[in-house]
């Protein structure tokens, strides 16, 4: 779950905002897999998480749209949500006159700062993670996470850099 959540920084920090949005909509996902027995993704424990964990800093956005465009974007390429509060949400990237527009409406869009948007979620997901990596069923969870292992994985490949 670290990795993913440097990986946004790193995708902020090269410009690739549509990689950081992917994954910050992730987030919630991931963390409410990773705290479950079964270490598998709801709609349920997406919306558990998110209503904890972001929504108290974005009131103008569900757990339902989000969860809304995280299924859309990353499958579908889609970014207008099927089922949201919202005719689109807009996720504005850096601009030379430094304009910035952050969870706000305008014409039945939401419009969200994508660096702003994008460490918060990770944020969220740090202070999640410090706060639970010591559960047993996190710490499982976790060893099968997707992570940079730069000495490989023993038993299946050692001393090649993976993400496994």
């Amino acid at each position: 779950m670290r990795a993913v959540l440097n990986e946004i920084e790193a995708c902020l920090h090269g410009d690739h905002y549509l990689a950081a949005v992917m994954l910050a909509l992730s987030v919630p996902d991931i963390a409410a897999a990773v705290g479950t027995q079964n270490a598998e993704s709801t709609f349920e424990g997406y919306r558990g998480w998110f209503d904890a964990h972001v929504a108290p800093l974005y009131p103008l956005l569900t757990a339902e749209t989000c969860w809304s465009l995280r299924r859309g974007l990353a499958p579908e390429g889609r970014l207008g949500p099927l089922r949201a509060q919202y005719a689109r949400v807009l996720f504005t990237t850096p601009s030379a006159q430094g304009a910035a527009f952050h969870n706000d409406v305008v014409d039945d869009a939401l419009n969200l700062d994508t660096p702003t948007f994008c460490r918060d979620m990770a944020a969220a997901g740090l202070r999640w993670l410090e706060t639970r990596e010591d559960d047993p069923v996190v710490r499982r969870n976790l060893a099968r996470a997707l992570e940079h292992r730069p000495a490989g994985l023993d038993p299946f490949m050692v001393g090649v850099p993976l993400l496994a």
